[in-house]
């Protein structure tokens, strides 16, 4: 279980379209008593769910699930509280679907940390979210997405291919609720990395016809062109590590490797790189190695994070950002991307961040 990053104590904008109170002139002074009692309470309502800060010792140690769930729970069930006595008390005030969103919002950190008590309680919450027509449609598709994970997650126990058709059957359907939102091309690009390469082309090739966001299409065309080099022997990494190792993926056959792209700057790069370190540990004796290839500009913060981390393999530095080297050279336009090269130096992956570990290994056995 991560750390949970709260995002709970910013002013949201959630509050929908204004509400206008309406009051007989005798009724006036008890419309201004309760629009004082509802801007007390929404005061409270965000101290609430801010969280305090958090222990000293988790800067150096990876807090348990239970010392997790000890720090986070009064909190959020105190704000969760708060939330739905707020629209409850004051069902017609501007700030009253941003009171549910909040209530959501702790529900969802509560099933992160542990409590499955909470489950019936967040469709609840969500139906009754999107009955509401003044939600926001950013926020209408986020709670709709939410649902499409949790049916997906779900078929768990089914396996990982039950998974990702749950995933697809619900995408399709959001496509026809969104038209041409940026959330379901997203979710195309997830599909895309779970696929084979013949139909991850294919759903690359629906991004860049059926969405107008530039930067999508750019995207989808640049991991499109990436594909056509699956199949086909990776060259050309040759470079001196910053620990000042030799490296040349030439050399490195016989050996599954991973080609990991990123930077210490990127949070989703971050985020993956406890279970890229745990694929490491389990499979390095076994043959699989990983070659780091740092869009960082900074030394020193790539020194830091490496050796903070434990990460033990060779990283490649040029401290030239997106000019880098190779970024430039493969055409990488997001990172995290995580490339597999198989035993002959065929690269056989460019989407290795799904299911690393089950990949590596069916690659080592063959």
């Amino acid at each position: 279980m991560r750390v949970l990053k709260m995002f709970l104590g910013v002013s949201l904008a959630l509050a929908g379209t204004t509400q206008f109170l309406v009051a007989a002139p005798d009724d006036q002074s008890s419309s201004k008593l309760s629009a004082t009692q509802a801007d007390a309470a929404w005061k409270e309502l965000h101290e609430a769910m801010s969280p305090p800060p958090t222990p000293e010792a988790w800067r150096t140690t990876k807090p348990t699930d239970e010392e997790q769930k000890k720090f986070f729970v009064p909190f959020l069930s105190a704000g969760q509280a708060k939330a739905k006595d707020f629209y409850t008390r004051f069902p017609t005030d501007e700030h009253e679907i941003g009171a549910r969103e909040m209530e959501l919002q702790a529900t969802q950190y509560l099933i992160q940390v542990g409590l499955t008590n909470q489950q019936a309680r967040i469709e609840e919450e969500e139906k009754g979210l999107l009955s509401d027509s003044s939600l926001p449609p950013a926020d209408r598709f986020e709670i709709r997405k939410s649902q499409v994970e949790r049916a997906s997650e779900a078929k768990r126990s089914e396996g990982d291919d039950a998974v990702m058709a749950e995933f697809e059957k619900g995408t399709r359907v959001l496509q026809k609720e969104f038209t041409n939102n940026v959330g379901t091309a997203e979710m195309l690009f997830v599909i895309a990395r779970n696929s084979e390469p013949a139909k991850a082309r294919e759903v690359l090739k629906e991004i860049a016809k059926n969405y107008v966001d530039e930067q999508l299409i750019s995207q989808a065309a640049s991991q499109y062109k990436q594909l056509e080099s699956v199949g086909k022997p990776l060259t050309g990494i040759q470079f001196t590590a910053v620990d000042g190792r030799e490296v040349d993926m030439n050399k490195l056959k016989g050996k599954v490797v991973l080609v990991d792209f990123w930077a210490t700057w990127c949070p989703p790069c971050v985020r993956e790189m406890p279970n890229v370190i745990a694929t490491y540990q389990k499979l390095h004796s076994q043959g699989f190695e990983i070659v780091g290839i740092s869009l960082d500009d900074s030394k020193s913060k790539l020194d830091d994070f490496t050796k903070s981390h434990g990460m033990e393999w060779p990283q490649f530095f040029d401290g030239l950002h997106w000019q880098n080297k190779f970024v430039q050279q493969y055409k990488i336009m997001a990172v995290p991307a995580m490339w597999l090269v198989d035993k002959k130096g065929v690269l056989r992956d460019i989407y290795g961040v799904a299911g690393l570990d089950r990949k590596v290994s069916k690659l080592l056995a063959e």
